[in-house]
């Protein structure tokens, strides 16, 4: 997933290996695809890859875990 990285310390958090799980090709394409969406009113037209990028980085990680479960990578 796209996280926008605004320190040093973000990006420890999000490029390591505690933050990276297994996932399917299928669940994978289906919420890529979630992420390129650009018709979602709260997104004011970007990207939910593009939105998320301008959101903190616990909002970023909490949204992320949501969308896994949403699409049954994670319980």
């Amino acid at each position: 997933f796209c996280y926008a990285i605004g320190d040093d310390e973000e990006a420890q958090q999000i490029h390591n290996t505690s933050n990276i799980i297994v996932v399917n090709a299928t669940t994978h394409t289906k919420i890529t695809g979630y992420y390129n969406t650009t018709t979602f009113r709260f997104t004011n037209g970007l990207s939910v890859r593009d939105w998320l990028a301008g959101q903190s980085y616990e909002y970023q990680y909490e949204f992320g875990l949501d969308i896994l479960r949403q699409f049954g990578a994670i319980e």
